[in-house]
């Protein structure tokens, strides 16, 4: 039977339960429409109770009443997140379609009531009502509070926005309200602009925000902004330019210019929507025309032609040198750096750092940012000595310096270990923790960018440092409520951070799983990928398992297998085969999600590296039961085994080995679908030179292979017992009985192998095994010792050994 308790909330891969209580959160974010969001969420709540009380007995329930349930909790989340925490102006406006809403999700609520058999009745109506009417009076009283209404717009461009909204509204869309919401929004028309502004002309090009959906992520962008595809109205597909802005303080003068050149550029473009949120230039003298020039003319020029931004970059003229540092910029994003090699900018663009005009140096982190693409040009800018001052600014500049200080010093860091060095010892990591919360999207974007870059790498003393400096809780902040690319480097840093198995319980129990599996359904391709990257590093541990299991991990892990990335499948794989290898009850989970199919897939098909891993999960997946066992096993998996073992290299080898082990059995006819002349040399010779881990492995083949006698004699043949005495000599506990197992196989009826063996000392350290080791060493020993001194050419002794032998 269905549970309510495992039930998830579609779209987002959350138990119900969890969700329910986030509702529970945001409800208190609903100001006004609190009341009634509250009495909506105590319902919902009952309905989870009555459900979970009718599981808990096996009561029959209709068919459909969880997947209507949870879909109703799905509404109700997405209404709250998507009008929670609006302004006042917003809340005005669409005042109507807030208590629409609301009370067709109450009814949705009422038809589930009814499948379940509670009993009720419309009392939840009169509440209803009781609350809108409360509501709708607290809605007017706020947006006749003069005061209260000029708080909340702080600033110009806030206030601009507020006014043209509700002018749209009042002049354009009358008949959609009702009298008395246009009257307020007049009212509210007079208190933001005054008198004059109820006559004043509502410009021809305005467009208010949510007239617009915008993709998350951008098709294009430039170093001013980024351009976007959304639909307008009723879904006519747009093209929308956002413009980059910054915090330097731009008067009101300034705003009616652009506000003057919309006006110019709407009756000359028209009938193309032009929108501009509230944007500016980073600096008013390089209108942007000059900018898409100077675009056009990066793309068209020479390395050679670039020789002259050296000396540019060091003019007198503040023009000029602007004009060179933003060429650097553009040079560098839309060529690369190699272009500017020898154009010898580095040391004037460091120098810029320090220049007390603020676009000047904007456009100089810009630019080091963007020509650090390498490790050469990374080094060359250390040497200069670019990392004191963008820690400086860091640590005191404004919005926008801290922001592209961060971007720069993450471009300065990535993949070079002596930039990454020396910026954490500088004490960077706090500071950039400091900007995961920062005012703008710009900080937070640039520092969860230089944080990923700083967790590259083999750099655990940076993953415990930035974890005790809090950033775990940080970026999971941002994995939940950041933007697109917010999301991919918050995801990228915490799956770096869970390479220290400190970090990795730590993340895990921040609740980061449901969030990453929520991402992998709703997020872009490279999302997925990090998702799923960072479910790899979360799986190395067994404190983890449970959360993977109740979190809805393995059905996302298998739809990578199927269809995701390269590397996608091979960290996907990697963290089936974690799991598996914890526990065999979360080995029997995958087994039941339907797992053995896409690996055998996948070990036909795949690169080098993904059937080396599925190999491995395939052999930990068939310790389940028997019956897996053979199941896996089959003809056809046992034939890709040898074929990979002949022809893979290292690690992969070693994977493969390792799951002939798990996959075959002593003594069993499966054993005989791997044998074969070409198998034993690679064996032996690998049993020579591989770490101890992996050597239990391939000794433990070659004592299966010993029991056949013509193998027997090709083992000795090409110097398989050298390395095994070696093995008993040197090896650790589980390697020496491993070795002594097979030695004892190889000396049954083969004179030569038992002479060699003899020869080498491997009576006097099974002697001492028995004498000194643990009860199944001696036990194992001693049937070795007896299967030596046996001069009969019986077959090896029937003595019962170890599962796994």
């Amino acid at each position: 039977m269905v549970s309510v308790v495992h039930l998830l909330v579609p779209g987002r891969a959350t138990p119900v339960a969890q969700v329910l209580a986030t509702c529970e959160q945001k409800c208190t974010e609903m100001r006004e429409a609190q009341p009634v969001c509250q009495h909506l969420h105590s319902r919902l709540v009952g309905i989870f109770d009555v459900l979970q009380r009718r599981c808990s007995v096996g009561s029959s329930l209709v068919g459909d009443v969880f997947t209507k349930f949870s879909t109703l909790v799905s509404e109700f989340i997405d209404f709250l997140e998507h009008y929670g925490e609006q302004s006042l102006v917003y809340r005005v406006i669409k005042q109507r379609t807030i208590v629409d809403k609301l009370q067709e999700i109450n009814e949705k609520v009422g038809e589930v009531f009814n499948l379940v058999g509670m009993v009720t009745s419309l009392s939840w109506k009169e509440q209803f009502e009781q609350d809108t009417r409360v509501l709708n009076e607290v809605l007017e009283a706020m947006a006749r509070d003069s005061t209260g209404v000029l708080r909340e717009l702080k600033g110009f461009r806030a206030r601009e926005e507020a006014l043209l909204t509700l002018k749209f509204e009042v002049e354009r869309r009358e008949d959609e309200h009702g009298e008395e919401l246009v009257l307020l929004m007049r009212k509210m028309i007079a208190t933001i602009g005054g008198e004059e502004a109820s006559t004043a002309a509502l410009p021809g090009w305005f467009v208010p925000l949510y007239e617009l959906e915008m993709e998350t992520d951008p098709f294009a962008r430039g170093t001013f902004g980024s351009v976007y595809r959304g639909l307008w109205k009723s879904g006519t597909a747009v093209v929308v330019k956002r413009v980059q802005i910054d915090s330097m303080e731009v008067d009101e003068g300034v705003q009616l210019k652009i506000v003057k050149e919309l006006d110019k550029l709407h009756e000359l473009i028209h009938p193309n929507l032009i929108k501009m949120f509230g944007a500016s230039h980073l600096d008013c003298s390089f209108p942007e025309s000059d900018f898409e020039n100077l675009q056009e003319q990066v793309c068209n020029s020479t390395a050679q032609q670039y020789s002259h931004l050296a000396e540019d970059l060091r003019h007198d003229s503040l023009s000029t040198k602007l004009k060179a540092v933003i060429s650097c910029a553009c040079v560098a994003e839309l060529r690369g750096s190699e272009v500017l090699q020898d154009a010898g900018v580095v040391a004037p663009l460091v120098a810029l750092l320090t220049q007390t005009d603020e676009a000047l140096t904007l456009w100089s982190m810009d630019a080091v940012g963007n020509v650090a693409d390498n490790n050469e040009m990374r080094g060359a800018f250390a040497r200069e000595g670019a990392i004191p001052p963008l820690l400086e600014l860091l640590k005191t500049g404004t919005n926008d310096q801290t922001a592209l200080a961060a971007y720069a010093l993450g471009s300065l860091a990535s993949g070079h270990d002596d930039n990454n060095v020396a910026i954490v010892g500088s004490g960077a990591i706090a500071g950039l923790i400091e900007l995961l919360t920062g005012d703008t999207d710009m900080q937070r974007n640039f520092a969860a960018f230089a944080l990923e870059s700083l967790a590259e790498g083999d750099h655990e003393a940076n993953w415990l440092t930035m974890a005790n400096e809090g950033a775990i809780p940080a970026l999971l902040g941002l994995l939940r409520t950041g933007t697109s690319i917010q999301k991919s480097h918050a995801v990228s840093t915490l799956g770096s951070l869970a390479s220290s198995d400190e970090n990795c319980v730590r993340i895990a129990r921040e609740g980061i799983i449901p969030d990453l599996v929520s991402l992998f359904q709703q997020g872009t391709t490279n999302q997925k990928e990090r998702a799923v990257g960072a479910l790899f590093y979360l799986s190395r541990s067994v404190k983890n398992s449970k959360r993977f299991l109740n979190g809805g991990c393995i059905a996302p892990l298998l739809e990578s297998i199927e269809s995701g990335t390269e590397e996608q499948v091979e960290h996907a794989i990697y963290a089936l085969g974690n799991l598996a290898s914890h526990t065999t009850d979360n080995g029997k989970v995958i087994v039941e999600n339907g797992a053995i199919s896409p690996l055998k897939e996948v070990l036909r098909t795949g690169t080098e590296v993904q059937k080396g891993v599925a190999a491995f999960t395939l052999g930990l997946l068939s310790t389940v039961s028997e019956t897996i066992r053979l199941t896996i096993g089959d003809e056809e998996t046992m034939k890709l085994l040898v074929q990979l073992l002949l022809t893979t290299s290292g690690e992969q080898k070693d994977l493969v080995v390792s799951a002939v082990c798990y996959l075959t059995k002593h003594g069993n006819g499966d054993l005989q679908a791997i044998k074969s002349d070409a198998v034993v040399p690679h064996l032996v010779e690998l049993l020579h030179r591989r770490a101890p881990k992996h050597q239990t492995f391939y000794a433990t083949v070659l004592g299966r292979f010993a029991s056949d006698e013509a193998f027997r004699t090709l083992i000795g043949i090409k110097g398989g017992i050298p390395p095994l005495v070696k093995l008993l000599r040197t090896g650790n506990a589980s390697n020496k009985e491993k070795a002594a197992i097979a030695l004892g196989r190889l000396a049954v009826g083969n004179p030569a192998n038992k002479d060699e063996i003899v020869r080498l000392g491997a009576v006097t350290l099974l002697e001492k095994l028995r004498r000194t080791g643990t009860r199944q060493q001696k036990c194992t020993a001693t049937t070795a010792l007896a299967d030596i001194e046996d001069d009969n050419e019986a077959q090896p002794r029937r003595t019962r050994r170890r599962v796994g032998a």
